[in-house]
């Protein structure tokens, strides 16, 4: 099995656009199982021309990525770990509830979501007893305040002309219809119907005043 550290010595190590970092071997001397065995290495290969010659580019896994520190506040050590149970189980000994902001503050660069977050991880493993969490009080809602039913005079006003707007718009059907009523030449079946729509528009003028006599009934109590 080839290594990426054996063609590293043996063949040019260059900048390979848009490949990057690439080692650039010869077609001729690329080996049929060398892709395989760089695939498994975490290496990509591409053909290509160099020169007028064909030639294999080895892309090379990014460095930085395996080289460069785990930001603080991604992973948690060991030492951390071991901090953190220490300081969970000294406030839990106290018989007070567990402060994860207090322990956040004693772990550098640790928010408090982190440790809570941590804290949980390390329970499910059975590094940590479980124990109550903190529980929050919530805000109660305002009572709503009470729905005025009061009307104004101007209200009043203005449902009281609805109330005569829609009992005149009924006098001029009651002055048609009575109008043909008077005519003899109407027949009897015409007479009939007529006379239902007076009685209709009756009955409704009768509730139209009936509800302007409940407004103004309504609006002597309030004052």
């Amino acid at each position: 099995m080839v290594t990426i550290k054996e063609l590293t010595e043996r063949f040019p190590v260059d900048n390979v656009a848009p490949y990057g970092k690439s080692i650039i071997i010869p077609a001729v001397e690329f080996g049929r199982s060398w892709e395989d065995d760089l695939k498994q290495q975490g290496c990509k290969t591409f053909s290509g021309s160099l020169e007028g010659r064909a030639v294999f580019y080895v892309k090379l896994p990014n460095e930085s990525r395996k080289t460069r520190e785990t930001p603080l506040g991604y992973t948690w050590s060991g030492k951390e770990d071991q901090r953190l149970i220490a300081l969970v189980k000294e406030q839990l000994s106290t018989g007070r509830e567990v402060d994860f902001e207090e322990i956040a503050k004693q772990l550098p660069g640790r928010s408090v979501s982190g440790v809570r977050g941590r804290i949980i991880r390390l329970q499910k493993k059975g590094l940590l007893p479980k124990f109550p969490r903190r529980k929050y009080r919530r805000r109660e809602k305002p009572a709503p305040a009470p729905v005025t039913t009061k009307i104004t005079k101007t209200e009043t006003h203005d449902q009281l002309l609805n109330v005569i707007d829609r009992t005149f718009c009924l006098t001029p059907t009651i002055e048609h219809t009575l109008h043909y009523l008077q005519n003899r030449q109407s027949n009897p079946a015409f007479k009939t119907a007529a006379i239902d729509v007076v009685l209709a528009a009756l009955d409704v003028i009768k509730k139209e005043f009936e509800l302007m006599k409940d407004i103004l009934a309504k609006t002597q109590k309030e004052e």
